[in-house]
């Protein structure tokens, strides 16, 4: 009987399935290290009751050591378990992410804001592909969440002391006119003056549930969660954002959504975004729900580098996924309107230090250009995705091999992943 050639959206399909066994397999190796750390004092004074009297035996990995493989291998098993390949969509603020973001996804200004000195995206957010009307899932802060994962990481950065135990704390919290030292600290300062503590009552209602919810929204009621807008003098006049955790967005790529099959774009926070803990975000989100980069640059008409903090964002974004450079396409956006031409020529023909699988120039606000680029990008994900995710293995399954073997006891599970 002849083969019959499968279309891209069933490899993707066949992808997605065949990643599911390896996915559980890995998330009981993680509840097996997970019961290793909680076990493991009582695991160091067994190993050392063996060895009396006999030769000495290895000790124990550090509980640090075993933490850190823990949670690698369920980064795996979040990325590996997920119903989409996803596409990352990384760069500077006004490189133009969101209108390759609308360009790619038929979305428009409403619910990915890209308006010139107007409103702009303010929440993490995954565009996925799916037939029918466009809707949204809203993941929204309960307090505890958005004092830990919003609030924190400015007191801590800051050195402001212990982060405030709940939003009446953080009110009464005095923060003076006056910033810490250093321009950078200033900025963040200001962030957390400016929009969270001046603001709090303009929003807290927004946090007052016991645990983060997720509600389902329509397209109307996108925008409100989605962007912020600030007045002339740079100060929030919207608040609803603050409240979002992240926002998830279903609508039809293109004309034809199955076309596309169980695809994504995930929009990654980057260098210049307004919450301070983006770059911790960036690296979470790359690692556990991106499996191929799109980086987003605009070059600069007149001067024809690479800026220090494109090569920054670019290095940072390297630390999350490995082998990045067979994860990463470059796309240099050619501005009508700043006459960028002879800019984007000139980093294509010179991308060193840069090394990606592909790069090119492109107009992000085409929708015939992006389309382009998108199928290049998915048929490179079929081709090449499951050789990617054996390499991302390699390291984290020699570090348990190696653990394995200084443990008075099994973790099941691992023996399925060494077959």
């Amino acid at each position: 009987m002849p083969t019959l050639t499968l279309s891209r959206s069933q490899r993707i399909e066949q992808i997605i399935q065949q990643r599911q066994p390896l996915a559980q397999t890995l998330g009981a190796i993680a509840a097996g290290l997970t019961g290793l750390i909680d076990q493991h004092q009582y695991l160091q004074t067994y190993r050392q009751t063996l060895s009396r009297g006999t030769d000495i035996l290895p000790d124990l990995p550090s509980i640090e050591q075993i933490i850190q493989l823990r949670d690698r291998i369920d980064t795996l098993q979040k990325r590996l378990s997920r119903k989409t390949l996803n596409i990352g969509v990384i760069g500077e603020t006004g490189a133009g992410k969101s209108t390759l973001l609308k360009s790619l996804s038929n979305l428009t200004d409403g619910e990915i804001p890209a308006l010139a000195g107007g409103a702009c995206t303010a929440v993490r957010s995954t565009v996925i592909n799916q037939a029918g009307e466009t809707y949204a899932t809203v993941n929204l802060h309960s307090e505890q969440s958005f004092l830990a994962e919003v609030i924190a990481p400015y007191f801590e950065q800051l050195k402001l002391g212990p982060t405030p135990r709940n939003l009446d704390e953080f009110a009464a919290f005095p923060l003076s006119d006056s910033p810490p030292e250093g321009a950078s600290k200033e900025k963040m300062y200001q962030h957390l003056r400016d929009d969270y503590h001046q603001n709090l009552d303009r929003y807290r209602h927004l946090l007052n549930r016991s645990e983060p919810e997720t509600i389902t929204i329509s397209r109307e009621q996108i925008p409100s969660c989605a962007t912020q807008t600030r007045d002339a003098q740079g100060q929030l006049t919207t608040f609803t954002h603050i409240g979002v955790r992240e926002l998830t967005i279903y609508c039809p790529f293109g004309k034809d959504a199955s076309a596309f099959g169980q695809v994504a774009l995930v929009d990654v926070p980057g260098m210049g975004d307004t919450r301070l803990g983006d770059e911790k975000l960036m690296l979470q989100t790359l690692a556990q729900s991106v499996d191929v980069v799109l980086f987003v640059h605009r070059p600069d008409p007149l001067r024809y580098l690479w800026k220090k903090t494109t090569l920054s964002l670019y290095e940072t974004a390297s630390e999350a996924l490995t082998p990045f450079d067979e994860r990463v396409f470059m796309l240099l956006n050619y501005s009508r309107n700043n006459d960028n031409a002879k800019a984007c020529q000139t980093l294509l023909q010179n991308l060193d230090p840069i090394q990606v699988v592909e790069a090119s120039i492109v107009d992000c606000a085409s929708q015939t250009e992006t389309q382009r680029i998108l199928d290049g990008i998915l048929n490179y994900l079929t081709d090449h995705i499951q050789r990617l995710d054996r390499q991302s293995l390699r390291s984290p399954i020699s570090e348990l091999r190696t653990l394995l073997k200084t443990l008075p006891v099994k973790i099941p599970a691992a023996a399925e992943l060494f077959q």
